[in-house]
């Protein structure tokens, strides 16, 4: 554990006096400590993976990473909201409610690309999920249906406390000679939320 200690700014050299009460330099407010935990642990989840969460829809949509509260069917029904009808992407929670990371990337006018987790740590309260996403080659037979592969991972109950999660991506492409990777443990995304 390292504690990360902020000074004061004198009034003389007038840098940031916003954090100063009074005039005088000894009556300076010191900013709060921040505790940074430097071990990282990895959580033991089980991601539900799910080709087509939103049924028929096919409009091309942008990936997106974000945290859903709620049961698996509740997560799928914000879900449906966020991307179909355009719902605000919530960033506040109660500390009763159970949390998931959702991953999800996009909408494909064919079947052939995947979503698996690979792992997810914890630093402290950062997160980081780190995803493998597969594409189909040139030559390789595919579904001709829209799908929108999605990766649901529930972390549960978290306490009161500002996080943050961070998305890391492998791309692999399936060939006719087997997977190639074309990009590995890229920061692909992140986003912070609130518990309270």
């Amino acid at each position: 554990m390292l504690t990360l200690l902020s000074g004061c700014v004198s009034q003389e050299t007038g840098e940031d006096k916003s954090l100063m009460k009074g005039t005088e330099t000894s009556q300076l407010t010191p900013l709060p400590t921040m505790t940074v935990d430097f071990n990282k642990t990895v959580l033991q989840v089980s991601p539900v993976i799910d080709l087509g969460p939103l049924g028929g829809y096919y409009e091309m949509t942008e990936p997106m990473f974000m945290v859903i509260n709620g049961s698996l069917f509740e997560v799928k029904e914000r879900l449906n909201d966020i991307v179909v009808r355009k719902a605000e992407l919530p960033s506040v929670f109660s500390s009763p409610d159970d949390l998931n990371f959702v991953v999800f990337r996009g909408v494909f006018a064919t079947g052939g690309h995947g979503i698996s987790i690979e792992k997810v740590e914890r630093q402290g309260n950062i997160f980081t999920i780190y995803a493998i996403y597969i594409d189909p080659g040139i030559g390789i037979g595919v579904t001709q249906a829209f799908t929108h592969p999605t990766a649901i991972i529930p972390i549960g109950k978290l306490p009161e406390g500002r996080y943050e999660a961070r998305l890391n991506i492998t791309r692999r492409l399936v060939e006719e000679k087997g997977e190639r990777t074309i990009e590995e443990d890229k920061e692909f995304a992140s986003f912070t939320f609130s518990v309270r």
